[in-house]
């Protein structure tokens, strides 16, 4: 009698395999190299991503900012034409839970996958995203950094500056929404800068649209970091996953600008002291409290513990004897310098804030720093 087989069990039990399988890699390995397997695939191919997707997951995301990523790519707010596309993706997100119990849209609703091809896109996307996750900490404080990742890479998409790739063409569009007569035009900004170019030897030739050809451009350029994190995390995924050196090398000067706007600038951005008058459409009309610090808190205090900021920053930022008595402007005048960043200090949950005793919770904590570093 001929030995059985995994090729020779029916069908029913292929599919039943390939939803035991813990990862895409072991379902791609499998069906690369069996074509029985493969024409299971075919059969059960959404349910098994979405099954995939929700795995990975995990009761950790948000599948509603994973799916904005997606839909935001490309609509960069610099384009007028896509201003009323923006509004429309950025409230479907908040609304996404009124949309489906009203059943407001008959197309794929906010946080659900159009397709096959999206449930792909939002698999490899969360691939990333737990790339810097399993860097960062690989135990704790994950929903709270995978929140940050979706939300930054939301920012980066339609505000960020325009990602390049090696061929793009000479002189590539800048997303300068925040001009005047452009999509956003009550944001602005009056940043500006000079290209140096440099010669380089035919086999050290840079990509025709590097915009940065002296390395003085990025070896002083203290905004260069800035400005490539505000492109979102995806870019630094393939850039730190490049193994060649010279397409390394090119992504970061093709995406590398000096004097560029980033995701902190806050010449683009209405201050609290500004005197502009600012209108806050939902949900932001939730922080519509005024220069109230006590507002501010009672606001934080009626959302879920994940998405209250931890007791780090609440004791940096919520403080009585701030420099400035007024909501938002320390974070303003101070934030983009904290030195408290470098240890992440808004990431980690307050259990291992406490268990660290970390120092910033201290009764006599120096906060007061005259050179305003903190």
């Amino acid at each position: 009698m001929a030995q059985p087989t995994l090729e020779g069990l029916p069908v029913e039990l292929h599919i039943s395999i390939l939803f035991t399988l813990p990862d895409t890699a072991s379902v791609w390995s499998l069906i690369l190299t069996s074509p029985t397997y493969y024409g299971a695939y075919q059969r059960v191919k959404k349910e098994l991503l979405s099954s995939l997707l929700k795995k990975h997951y995990a009761g950790l995301v948000d599948i509603t900012n994973a799916i904005t990523v997606i839909h935001s790519r490309g609509l960069y707010a610099h384009d007028i034409a896509n201003k009323e596309k923006i509004i429309a993706l950025l409230n479907g997100r908040h609304r996404s839970e009124e949309i489906r119990r009203l059943k407001l849209s008959s197309r794929p609703l906010p946080d659900e996958p159009a397709d096959d091809q999206e449930l792909m896109q939002l698999l490899q996307l969360h691939n990333h995203a737990l790339f810097f996750l399993n860097d960062y900490r690989r135990n704790t404080e994950k929903q709270r950094i995978l929140r940050a990742f979706y939300r930054l890479q939301i920012y980066g998409n339609i505000f960020g500056p325009i990602e390049q790739s090696a061929d793009s063409e000479n002189n590539p569009q800048n997303n300068e929404w925040y001009q005047q007569e452009k999509t956003f035009n009550n944001l602005r900004s009056t940043r500006s800068g000079v290209i140096f170019v440099s010669k380089f030897p035919e086999e050290l030739r840079v990509p025709p649209a590097t915009a940065i050809l002296d390395k003085d451009d990025l070896v002083y350029a203290t905004d260069v970091p800035e400005h490539m994190a505000s492109v979102g995390p995806t870019l630094l995924y393939k850039i730190l996953r490049e193994k060649r050196f010279m397409a390394h090398r090119d992504l970061v000067l093709i995406n590398a600008r000096r004097l560029v706007y980033y995701w902190c600038d806050d010449e683009m951005w209405p201050r609290p002291d500004s005197g502009d008058e600012v209108y806050l459409i939902e949900p932001a009309n939730r922080f519509d409290f005024g220069t109230d610090l006590n507002g501010l808190r009672k606001f934080l205090e009626t959302l879920p513990p994940a998405e209250r900021p931890n007791l780090a920053w609440k004791r940096r930022w919520l403080r009585d004897d701030n420099d400035f008595p007024v909501v938002f402007w320390d974070m303003f005048e101070y934030g983009g310098e904290n030195k408290h960043w470098p240890w992440g200090y808004a990431f980690w949950d307050d259990e291992r804030i406490i268990e660290w005793k970390t120092p910033l919770l201290a009764d006599d904590y120096p906060f007061r720093d005259p050179v305003h570093n903190e």
